[in-house]
């Protein structure tokens, strides 16, 4: 009895491994050219990537570090992009997540793309398979990425004070905000993320004056384009 008990134990570590590996080897996966062979192939898996620059001499090449430590995907050489269920990954056309974004989302294998020209402009299309960046204009233009697990994301909207989702955070409620009600500061939000059934509107002014931004979820804004450290007020609502 003892000795069968031993083997579903071992049996069920076995199988905990594997499964947990499973889920800690997904990945991304990002291809220098999008055609039937999949060519340069990069593996990445969850975390935030800018371009680096390497000098060699007088030749400077610009590489997105890899946060695995795997082979990194070289500068303005993206040309296509996988996301395994649940998983998203957000590309940016410059360094430091700023530029044209373009959001790719794999909720149980329902694939979201929301693609952003500007901080006013998005548009979000139902798809599967690879995506070619070529139908966003973003082939071979990209220099920053961030991969992020969707079982991970909150469910309030959160402004950032660093573009890409960094620095100091603060978690919104619905209500009404001023700069004295802003956690880290008047002026200092550079990113934003709203869930789905949430809408926040921005203003330049403390009292809810002059120019306004409004962002209605889900949407993941990691440079805030054009409105980047000008935040005064804002408001939040359910839908």
């Amino acid at each position: 009895m003892k000795k069968i008990n031993y083997l579903f134990i071992v049996f069920g570590f076995i199988v905990l491994i594997c499964f947990g590996s499973q889920e800690a080897l997904a990945t991304v996966e990002f291809y220098d050219q999008v055609n039937v062979n999949k060519t340069e192939l990069y593996r990445y898996p969850e975390g935030r990537s800018t371009v680096h620059h390497r000098v060699n001499g007088l030749t400077i090449t610009g590489y997105i570090p890899n946060p695995s430590g795997g082979v990194n995907l070289p500068n303005d050489r993206l040309s296509g992009l996988w996301v395994p269920a649940g998983y998203r990954a957000i590309v940016t056309e410059n360094d430091n997540y700023k530029g044209r974004t373009l959001t790719v989302e794999n909720r149980s294998g329902n694939l979201n793309r929301t693609w952003i020209n500007s901080v006013l402009s998005s548009t979000t299309i139902d798809s599967g398979g690879i995506i070619n960046l070529s139908e966003y204009g973003l082939s071979r233009k990209v220099s920053s990425i961030i991969v992020e697990q969707i079982k991970n994301d909150a469910t309030n909207p959160i402004v950032y004070e660093d573009h890409g989702f960094g620095a100091r955070s603060q978690i919104l409620n619905v209500g009404n905000y001023r700069k004295k009600n802003l956690s880290f500061g008047n002026d200092r939000i550079s990113s934003i993320r709203v869930p789905k059934g949430y809408t926040v509107q921005m203003w330049d002014d403390d009292k809810y004056k002059d120019r306004n931004y409004t962002f209605v979820g889900p949407i993941n804004i990691p440079f805030l384009e054009g409105f980047n450290d000008k935040v005064s007020s804002l408001k939040v609502w359910k839908n």
